[in-house]
């Protein structure tokens, strides 16, 4: 590791000695040391503000295109606008782990504000919530972002300056793939407060710890899905392939978090009304935020192929570290709470998580005295010999007897319940999650077990998540019908609604028998959900809670109308190739050509110039009309970028029934002075009502937010006493 002393990475330590210190503080604390916590609360202010000192500070060197930073070279250029020479700040992994951390500890100032430091449970959520931050603080001083290239090349003369950047990606300068990163990792880093809440409960029972988590899993849920959403944006409209959704390793493995996510608000619900899911609960927060672990670990580990990873990176093997240490230490107090059934983990198990938590310790710091590097198989062997040995010495300094937990009330004997409802909602997600999971790693666990190389292909994806997809569905209408139909109608209603979908598939609609299936429980679930949204407003309750409750009856309408418009996007999307043939200086020479549903388009334009980079480009102006009437026009492009390859702006025809989507590749050939330009143009039906249902979810998830807030009851009610 090569490390430059500047003042960017002396903001770095500066955060991580501030955080080491509450960290180790609360530690003291909770072992029966007295400490006086109540004076920690400004290093939480201190943490966040020299990171965000950090974070500015990088943003600044972008902007000041100070090549003389390895980072700001490698991602940067004299040409850039000043929007994204910002926003390059996260174009890779060392911005990306900065940015991680700022949120992190964002969330780790709320939490030391709303909760305070004596209240035991505060304390150890505080003390997880911290060692994540350290993780993180680390793997950016590990890529640090401020390193100078003089450190990465030494035989560089001092007073060397490049005379320009890299450049930045041109995929990457789109305002939508500015948006991207930061909305994915706000929801990454908000899924840590659930799993520091989750962990501080299975350690020592309190129920309280839900009322921690739920509004950071609900943040977490609206950022992945406003993340992912937009990611699909970008793919669309930037790719220039045509379509939102390829089952790319790292866009797959965004959507896994997502599924467990809300699974866990579904558990989430149940548990805060009638105590159920009392294991199931805190093992979802715990899984959902390995599995943000997973995501980042295929984006930044290099070993899957993917548009969207970085390649080759040092930092891999230190997240598959955090990947190895959070299931352990998370299966192991489930499995406490399961097997023993009592409120706090016992001492044995407490004492194996702290030998192996600190096993871990030695051998990082014995790798940091000896120079540094990744660990060997042997001192990865050692860890758990370490932890052999450390474990009887501990094992006798932890208590953990509680109370038995009371036994659940007893549960209806009916098969037709709202419970067992959520359950099959809660599995089905799961189930989803399960497929995208195996579809990835199955080739990685195939490469590494055997040395086969395999493939996953989109079929997989497709086949597997149908199913689940119709089941989920089903679930979706069972639940919206659920106390304003009676169970007989329900039931009769769902029967009827496979009957006509075989019937569709059988007679044919689309000419997909799959997606014809699909297209009576759609419209059921969709119905629904509106009719229980429409009477609940009608009703006498308050108005707040009907706005809330709601809201979230139309998101379940909006994941119906997102299902709706990918299957049947996907299913009914057409192609077409034309040729157009122009002279140069006298004109185009053919007029509008036919491209299908009443749709014709025609070349209006041909301009080739030099952008602002330098690089050749080629505008043609598109026009489209519908059973003879002018619709809109726009540009298509290709830019000719010598360090990236060829780079195509498609243009999209926005309209209600379908999108025209013009895909330009260059100039063609050309013979007699007629020159060739060939277009592939899609029609994509329904993909507007897909951008609608993901903009009426993200929208439904507001209202509980706003009306709920963050505030904690017992606080509050602490402060006014």
């Amino acid at each position: 590791m090569s490390f430059s002393w500047n003042a960017g990475n002396f903001m770095l330590l500066g955060a991580f000695a501030t955080s080491a210190a509450v960290f180790i503080a609360l530690l003291l604390k909770e072992r029966g040391f007295n400490v006086r916590v109540e004076r920690l609360r400004l290093l939480p202010w201190m943490t966040l503000a020299l990171l965000t000192a950090a974070t500015l500070h990088l943003v600044g060197l972008f902007l000041r295109s100070d090549f003389t930073y390895m980072y700001v070279w490698s991602y940067s250029s004299r040409a850039l606008p000043w929007f994204y020479k910002a926003t390059a700040f996260w174009a890779g992994q060392d911005g990306t782990f900065l940015l991680w951390a700022v949120i992190i500890y964002a969330s780790a100032l709320w939490a030391s504000e709303r909760l305070g430091f004596t209240d035991s449970l505060a304390r150890r959520v505080h003390i997880v919530t911290h060692l994540i931050g350290l993780f993180f603080i680390t793997m950016t001083l590990l890529v640090s972002p401020f390193r100078s290239i003089y450190d990465l090349y030494p035989e560089l003369p001092r007073n060397f300056i490049p005379a320009d950047g890299n450049g930045l990606n041109p995929l990457l300068q789109d305002p939508w793939m500015a948006a991207h990163p930061p909305l994915m990792f706000i929801g990454y880093g908000a899924a840590t407060i659930p799993f520091a809440a989750a962990i501080a409960h299975l350690w020592r029972n309190d129920p309280r710890w839900l009322r921690i988590a739920h509004p950071w899993a609900r943040v977490s849920w609206l950022f992945l899905t406003l993340g992912i959403a937009v990611g699909g944006v970008w793919s669309y409209q930037v790719l220039g392939w045509g379509g939102f959704w390829a089952w790319d390793p790292v866009e797959t493995s965004s959507l896994i978090p997502w599924f467990v996510v809300t699974a866990l608000l579904h558990a989430v619900v149940q548990n805060l009304r009638k105590g159920e899911f009392p294991v199931l609960t805190p093992a979802l927060a715990a899984l959902s935020f390995m599995l943000v672990i997973y995501a980042t670990f295929i984006t930044r580990s290099g070993l899957w192929e993917s548009i969207h990873a970085f390649g080759e990176t040092t930092t891999g093997p230190y997240l598959a570290l955090l990947l190895v240490n959070i299931p352990i230490v998370s299966a192991l107090l489930v499995a406490d709470r399961a097997v023993r059934k009592k409120t706090e983990a016992g001492g044995h198990t407490k004492a194996l998580i702290f030998a192996f938590l600190l096993a871990q310790g030695v051998i990082v710091l014995y790798k940091a005295f000896s120079g540094g590097g990744l660990p060997s198989v042997k001192e990865v062997a050692a860890i758990f010999v370490l932890t052999g040995v450390i474990f009887p010495v501990l094992r006798g300094r932890f208590t953990g007897t509680g109370e038995p937990i009371p036994d659940a009330p007893p549960r209806s004997t009916r098969l037709f319940t709202r419970t067992n409802l959520f359950y099959l909602a809660i599995v089905t997600l799961l189930i989803l999650g399960f497929v995208s999971f195996w579809g990835l790693s199955y080739p990685f666990l195939m490469q590494a077990l055997r040395e086969v190389k395999v493939s996953v292909e989109i079929d997989f994806y497709n086949m597997w998540s149908y199913p689940f997809a119709v089941l989920l569905l089903l679930t979706i209408a069972l639940c919206m019908g659920m106390g304003i139909m009676r169970r007989t109608q329900l039931l009769l209603g769902g029967a009827a609604v496979l009957l006509m979908g075989g019937a569709a598939a059988v007679f044919g609609v689309t000419g997909s028998p799959l997606a014809d299936f699909l297209l009576p429980p759609l419209v059921y679930g969709f119905v629904l959900a509106l009719w229980r949204a429409g009477k609940l407003l009608k009703s006498s309750a308050r108005k707040r809670e009907k706005l809330k409750l709601a809201s979230f009856y139309l998101i379940h309408a909006g994941v119906v109308m997102i299902i709706f418009g990918a299957v049947f996007n996907t299913t009914l999307t057409s192609e077409t190739e034309v040729v157009f043939r122009f002279v140069p200086g006298e004109g185009v020479l053919s007029g509008p050509q036919e491209i299908g549903a009443g749709y014709a388009i025609e070349l209006a334009g041909i301009d080739v110039y030099e952008n602002y980079e330098g690089y050749l480009t080629t505008d043609i102006l598109v026009r489209v009309y519908k059973n003879g009437r002018y619709l809109g026009e726009g540009v298509a492009r290709t830019i000719n970028n010598e360090k990236f390859g060829r780079v195509t702006k498609v243009y999209i025809n926005r309209n209600l029934d379908a999108d025209v989507y013009v895909i330009f590749q260059g100039i063609g050939g050309h013979s007699g002075g007629v020159v060739e330009v060939p277009l592939t143009v899609k029609l994509e039906p329904f993909v507007n009502l897909l951008w609608l249902g993901i903009a009426i979810i993200s929208l439904g998830i507001l209202p509980g937010l706003f009306i709920d807030g963050f505030s904690v009851p017992w606080r509050r009610r602490e402060k006014e006493e």
